[in-house]
């Protein structure tokens, strides 16, 4: 079953369907910016050489062992885009941690980079799983400068040109996962 599948039905699926989800998305984002993927698990341990109690944040990236960390309670969140924006933001991290700025995206800090491109990583993700673009609706009898027969083999023997068509969701996309990927 793929990423958006899970994103889809996030609320039916065990807490390890959904961190296999987010090791997707954090995998998919890793081969489009070309650095090593991040493991996902679920939970934020307290990193002894920070002050504060890290087991209390909505998410955490250990750049030693390139990790994102998930809170537990987005994981098990029934919506989803919780857990989705804050893979973004670890996942910027990520790429502060890997050197990946510019004149575009400045060095400064790993949080100041991260909460600047969280949404934008975040919208990536969810632009994978996002609808397919509509098909074109080919010729209408408007632009077809006055000839109204209508053309079978645009439209296929049978089908009724009136007729709404049915839309298409993420769910009924058979999208390869993993390394297979060409999103």
């Amino acid at each position: 079953m793929s990423m958006c599948d899970k994103f889809e039905n996030w609320n039916r699926f065990t807490e390890a369907n959904k961190l296999d989800a987010l090791q997707e998305a954090a995998a998919r984002m890793a081969d489009d910016y070309d650095v090593p993927w991040p493991e996902v698990k679920s939970g934020v341990p307290d990193f002894p050489e920070t002050p504060e109690d890290d087991s209390q944040k909505a998410g955490a990236y250990d750049k030693d062992s390139n990790t994102i960390y998930i809170n537990e309670n987005l994981v098990n969140d029934p919506d989803p885009q919780k857990a989705i924006d804050e893979i973004g933001h670890e996942f910027a991290h990520e790429l502060y941690n890997n050197d990946w700025y510019d004149e575009d995206n400045p060095q400064g800090s790993s949080e100041e980079f991260a909460d600047a491109y969280k949404d934008d990583f975040a919208d990536e993700i969810n632009d994978k799983c996002g609808p397919k673009p509509p098909q074109s609706p080919g010729t209408s009898s408007d632009d077809d400068q006055g000839d109204d027969d209508v053309d079978e083999e645009e439209d296929g023997p049978g089908d009724d040109p009136n007729k709404p068509k049915e839309e298409s969701k993420p769910g009924d996309w058979n999208l390869p996962a993993g390394d297979d990927a060409d999103v």
